[in-house]
């Protein structure tokens, strides 16, 4: 690898590193595009690299939401044993689908992601009244200065 690869390797591990701490984000939709653009990888190789970079990702990230108390357990151990279960097939999927099938299918759920974050989703009831509860003003001790 030469010098500038490496450095566009850590370009891409600190823009994935900073989004997936940010926002959860950073494998898939942050790396995959960076790699292919900046290391000129194939999709499929890309999306190796990915998974590969999540997992050490991943273990940091996660340790610091479980230190500020965030993780929660039963969800990850749900949706994580279904993610490995699953994640073998896509791999053989993958490696099956034409190069330009692959990039169409990433190219929608980019689409649609974004459009997700974008439009303005009418909260269903249940969501509506945790979000007003969760907004809801909190008392503040006469002793504690902006409940500080």
């Amino acid at each position: 690898m030469s010098l500038a690869q490496g450095l566009e390797c850590l370009v891409i591990g600190a823009a994935g590193g900073l989004l997936a701490g940010l926002l959860g984000v950073g494998g898939g939709i942050i790396m995959v595009p960076m790699l292919m653009a900046f290391l000129k990888l194939d999709v499929r190789l890309a999306t190796a690299q990915s998974l590969a970079i999540i997992m050490i990702t991943s273990v940091s990230g996660s340790y610091a939401h479980h230190r500020a108390g965030r993780l929660q357990w039963t969800v990850v151990l749900i949706c994580g044993l279904a993610a490995a279960l699953l994640s073998p097939i896509g791999v053989n999927l993958a490696q099956r689908l034409p190069r330009e099938t692959l990039l169409r299918v990433f190219a929608v759920l980019l689409i649609v992601t974004g459009l997700k974050y974008l439009l303005p989703i009418k909260p269903t009831s249940a969501a509506a009244e945790q979000a007003t509860a969760s907004a809801a003003p909190q008392a503040v001790p006469d002793d504690q200065p902006n409940g500080r």
